[in-house]
């Protein structure tokens, strides 16, 4: 199958858009890497693969290479995600990720400790009184 166009690469990088830029980009990195490989190798990457593949990830990505069990661990997970690309974004898949606060009070919140440590520092009961 050839690459994505339109509504398809929309689809498929759609899930991507509601991380940052940084874990965005080192997941479609990840997802080059896979690609690559797969190419090579077809859909059944095993660490062997990946080992005798390193030249040439090298060559391609040099110098951000993840090591080979690293590799191996991103396309196991990718594979059991069911080809999801927000998997393969840092952090996502394991341990507690969820948010200790809702997004809407993020702005309260910066605000706040903006006010605090301004020059005009109000008092810690000001600027609780200001969430």
């Amino acid at each position: 199958k050839g690459a994505p166009f339109g509504t398809e690469l929309q689809e498929r990088y759609q899930d991507l858009f509601s991380f940052d830029e940084k874990r965005r980009d080192e997941a479609i990195h990840r997802y080059n890497i896979l690609d690559y490989l797969i190419e090579l190798h077809g859909p059944s990457l095993t660490l062997k693969k990946i080992l005798g593949s390193m030249k040439g990830l090298e060559d391609k990505f040099y110098p951000n290479v993840p090591s080979p069990p690293s590799i191996y661990r991103y396309w196991n997970t990718y594979k059991k995600s069911g080809f999801v690309l927000s998997y393969l974004v840092p952090g996502v898949t394991s341990g507690n990720r969820a948010p200790r606060k809702a997004l809407e009070l993020e702005e309260y919140i910066d605000n706040a400790i903006k006010s605090y440590f301004s020059e005009e520092s109000p008092t810690i009961q000001q600027a609780f009184t200001l969430l």
